[in-house]
């Protein structure tokens, strides 16, 4: 209808120019407007204003038909032939027309018909931000416009289309379909929709949700939409995009355009509204008391990807704390407000992860500690002056052996009080399976309630420490072992670094020690840190039918008491129990061949030993300084005996030589410093031989016929 009226106008105007051009010939109408004038003006929605001049020999007044047009001046005689219609800004979205009418005093009249462009005009119902779940779907944006437009979607933002690319110069909707979101991000699209001129007449932003957490969302769920303050100067690592309450999920959401590498401190402090934190596993550094006060939530995470962590992060929040990724060494105790403990009272500890060392040094919160399978190493400290620890937790034996503790205040088992438990059963036995190749350092350290250990064939490596301070009534040790100790750790004076090592059985107590194959010749004596045994103290030890051999220095300054060897031993090597000061007796049984050089050198409490008739040779000072051996039998396949052999035996009284050939002696000094009550048995028939024999001779007075 309003098209119909502007024709109308339209051609009232032409009917008016024909009546002035007429005028001009005849001047019937009574005025005359300069060819330049427009009398059919048509302005744009933001107003103006045109100029008119005429001639006339008449009065006149002009007057517009809508108060959005104006003429100055708006009447004049015959001398003022001048005036300016102005319209003023068109607002609304549709356009319009008025009439100016100039009247004569001679009753004639000229209408010029006006007409102005409407107002361009783009409306929507997006709000700055919409949100899609991550299972995909469709957004619909109403709009209401009288011009055409462009629809542009964020480049790379494949995961989001519009039903239509261009709209028309009319009220419609948008549709926005939006794929599902597989990633473990949210995803941001910017929608700009433009005039066909490239000007911004809207702009929004389309978020689809992850469909786990987020790495570039911080999320914390509260039954209230109550946001936390962001500071301006908050620094996330990342640009912050969105800050929106979820309805559906009942949390608030910090969206940012990038992962989320660093999270403010204090962002979270004191809001005990919070139940909940989603905190994104990329997160590398949390400042100073960030969730400090958020009593309302009883589980906190540290992330996979952390690097540094602030002081009393959880000052007063309690329950359980999960770790995701290895924390930080730190030589602060929880004690101190510069740990990220500090003020905490985590009662459960998960541990997903590797820590660094001192990470739980001096709290006291903490009763159990869950182990995750892929745990390998534990750091120095890392549990020390733990005492309330009542259970450390672990999916398998398989796996717990695998977990390398930095020393023994890093192992939870060291506070004396904590339990062991394996998949629900607290171990108080261990017997190695095909799977547990090696126990790692520490693993067992003070554990007192391990009874029993047996070390099967499959098993190769104990580490340092691994049964350190233990208390056993057995430990069955298989000869398949080849490594029983390594360095530890070290221990930092101004720039020099000292090692220190300990043995498997370190300061382990065992009642009985058995030993199933042969172990491994040592290098050092027991008394030094390197020795597998440093500070073994072992009642008894057997040595299986699965032992052809006790090695070099094997038990060398060992507390070991008994000792029983089986007929398949053919060689005690050199020193193999020097200088064991509480050994008292030792069994041989048949088979034994060589009684190495140092054998039992030293060991001052050895009163009973029984030679077997297999035993061929006696080594060098193989009983020097046994001082309590009041009786020994040599048997009868014996053909040499080191120089030494049995000097300084001081109680040895009786000495009973089987062999009719007399043992070659490497020296006169074998029997020298013993008691003067020795008396030597030899056969009836070999006496004179003994005492003609050289270096035999030398205790000719000592030797008497004896019948076996």
């Amino acid at each position: 209808m309003k098209r119909f009226t502007n024709i109308l106008l339209l051609a009232l105007a032409t009917l008016a120019l024909v009546a002035c051009d007429n005028e001009q010939e005849s001047n019937a109408m009574g005025i005359t407007f300069d060819p330049q004038c427009d009398l059919s003006p048509t302005f744009g929605h933001k107003g103006g204003s045109k100029e008119y001049t005429f001639t006339t020999t008449h009065s006149w007044s002009a007057r517009a038909d809508h108060e959005w047009v104006t003429i100055t001046p708006s009447s004049g005689d015959r001398y003022n032939k001048y005036f300016v219609i102005a319209a003023m800004e068109n607002t609304e979205g549709e356009e319009r027309t008025t009439n100016v009418t100039i009247t004569l005093n001679n009753g004639n009249s000229v209408i010029i018909p006006v007409v102005q462009e409407m107002a361009p005009r783009f409306d929507t119902t997006a709000n700055r931000t919409l949100t899609i779940g991550s299972e995909g779907g469709n957004i619909d944006v109403e709009v209401a416009t009288n011009q055409s437009y462009n629809i542009i979607i964020s480049k790379n933002d494949t995961w989001l289309t519009a039903e239509q690319t261009r709209g028309a110069m009319r009220d419609e909707t948008i549709r926005f379909t939006a794929l599902q979101n597989d990633s473990n991000s949210s995803r941001i699209a910017v929608v700009n929709i433009t005039s066909e001129n490239n000007v911004v007449l809207d702009s929004f932003n389309i978020i689809q949700y992850s469909n786990s957490v987020a790495k570039n969302e911080l999320v914390y769920y509260t039954p209230y939409a109550t946001r936390v303050t962001i500071p301006e100067d908050a620094k996330f690592g990342a640009q912050m995009v969105a800050h929106l309450y979820d309805p559906e999920h009942q949390c608030n959401r910090i969206i940012f355009d990038n992962a989320v590498l660093n999270i403010p401190a204090n962002l979270f402090a004191y809001r005990d509204d919070i139940r909940k934190f989603d905190i994104p596993e990329c997160v590398e550094q949390i400042e100073d008391g960030a969730f400090s006060g958020c009593a309302g939530c009883n589980e906190f995470i540290i992330p996979t990807n952390i690097k540094s962590l602030g002081g009393s992060l959880f000052e007063g929040c309690s329950g359980t704390l999960t770790v995701n990724g290895k924390t930080p060494d730190t030589k602060h105790a929880a004690s101190d407000a510069e740990h990220w403990l500090y003020g905490s009272n985590f009662e459960t500890v998960v541990l997903n992860s590797n820590i660094g060392d001192g990470a739980f040094r001096g709290y006291e919160a903490v009763t159990t500690v869950n182990f995750d399978d892929a745990i390998t190493s534990i750091g120095v400290d890392a549990f020390a002056a733990c005492p309330n620890i009542t259970e450390a937790r672990a999916k398998s034996l398989v796996a717990w052996c695998g977990i390398g503790f930095g020393n023994s205040a890093a192992n939870p088992l060291f506070n004396g009080t904590c339990a062991l438990n394996i998949d629900g059963r607290i171990i108080t036995e261990l017997s190695t399976t095909a799977d547990i190749t090696s126990i790692r350092q520490n693993t067992f350290s003070g554990y007192k309630a391990l009874k029993k250990v047996v070390i099967n064939d499959y098993t190769t490596a104990l580490g340092a420490g691994a049964f350190y301070m233990c208390d056993l009534e057995k430990f069955d040790l298989s000869g398949s072992v080849v490594s029983m100790g390594i360095q530890v750790f070290a221990e930092q004076n101004g720039e020099e670094i000292s090692y220190t090592t300990v043995g498997a059985l370190s300061k382990c107590k065992i009642a009985t020690l058995t030993i199933n194959g042969d172990i491994k010749a040592q290098s050092t004596t027991g008394d030094s840190q390197k020795h597998w045994l440093t500070g073994l103290e072992a009642k008894k030890v057997i040595f299986s039918d699965k032992c052809s051999a006790v090695n070099r220095l094997l038990f060398s300054c060992s507390s070991v008491e008994e000792v029983s060897i089986a007929s398949s031993v053919k060689t005690i090597d050199e020193g193999a129990f020097a200088s064991c000061h509480k050994l008292t007796t030792i069994e041989l049984n048949g088979g034994l061949e060589t009684i190495g050089v140092h054998a039992f050198y030293d060991c001052p409490e050895l009163r009973n030993i029984t030679m077997p008739d297999s035993v061929v040779s006696i080594g060098d000072y193989a009983f020097d300084g046994c001082a309590k051996i009041e009786s020994l039998t040599l048997p009868a396949s014996l053909t040499s005996i080191g120089q030494y052999a049995f000097y300084d035996c001081d109680a040895l009284t009786t000495l009973y030589s089987k062999a009719t050939t007399p043992p070659v002696l490497s020296s006169k000094y074998v029997f020298n410093s013993t008691s003067d009550k020795l008396t030597i048995y030899v056969p009836e028939s070999a006496v004179k031989t003994y005492k003609a024999d050289s270096n035999w001779n030398y205790y000719a007075s000592y030797i008497q016929g004896y019948t076996f």
